[in-house]
């Protein structure tokens, strides 16, 4: 019986200290792989567009401090911050260490890593008013068509309006959530009220205006990359590693905003 105690034990340590290894192994590909996709921006107009929502949504309530701590409260539930913890919460959850290797080796690759180069290039202040000026003096006409076509192809394997769309429709149902929450009867909405809203706002004509102004980043982004460069870049998204890493985001930002739109209804605060 001794024998088989110190067995059991033995095998408990085991499992336990390879579990806690394991875990530390996924943390730490999380990590890295959240830091590759550059987590930080992909989340970094959550804060603003919450803000946006609340702002819109109260302008009529007077601001009286139960108010302005509802609007506090939405905002830590609804935040950047919050968006992120289950980013990575949903990839611990759903991804193997393989998976994530795989996905790691594929944004550490070359080809991916200089098209990158060329995204981060155009945040600087410079290149920005670069861009405001090609913006002012766009002309499709001028446009070289196998540019035009790849950059196309581009924003549809990158899933770009949608995962905006996606985006914005979420935080506005979170804020309808979370204002739903309050005893201040002007602020209650409901359901088919808020899915009218958004099925106004984000109609056929929005989505070609977003697509368009979408396009427009795209040609200014790669405007001095030849075309045959370009046109690996998309081969690299339409491949199946590059549609499930593009999948792969997606459902971690849906994941997100489940999950903090629960939070709202729980009024669990991190």
């Amino acid at each position: 019986m001794f024998l088989f105690y110190r067995y059991s034990l033995l095998t408990a340590c085991v499992l336990f200290f390879s579990t806690s290894y394991a875990q530390t192994d996924i943390d730490e590909k999380v990590d890295q792989y959240t830091q590759l996709i550059d987590l930080d921006a992909m989340t970094l107009d959550i804060d603003n567009i919450i803000q946006a929502q609340l702002d819109e949504k109260t302008i009529m309530i007077d601001n009286s401090e139960k108010l302005t701590s509802l609007k506090a409260s939405i905002k830590t539930s609804l935040s950047s911050k919050r968006a992120k913890y289950y980013f990575k919460e949903y990839l611990k959850n759903h991804l193997g260490l393989d998976t994530l290797t795989d996905v790691i080796n594929f944004y550490n690759s070359t080809e991916v890593q200089e098209m990158l180069t060329f995204e981060k290039k155009i945040y600087t202040t410079n290149q920005q008013i670069e861009k405001a000026k090609f913006e002012k003096q766009f002309d499709i006409r001028t446009i070289d068509d196998d540019k035009l076509e790849l950059c196309v192809m581009l924003y549809q394997d990158l899933k770009i309006g949608n995962t905006m769309i996606s985006l914005m429709k979420k935080s506005m149902y979170g804020v309808h959530i979370g204002l739903n929450s309050s005893e201040i009867i002007e602020l209650k909405t409901s359901e088919e009220e808020v899915n009218d809203q958004i099925n106004m706002i984000f109609d056929d004509n929005f989505n070609h205006l977003l697509k368009n102004d979408l396009l427009k980043d795209l040609l200014f982004t790669y405007r001095n990359v030849n075309n045959y460069t370009l046109r690996k870049h998309t081969e690299l998204w339409s491949s199946d590693l590059g549609s499930y890493t593009i999948k792969l985001s997606t459902n971690a930002l849906d994941y997100a905003f489940d999950m903090m739109n629960k939070d709202i209804q729980n009024h669990k605060n991190l």
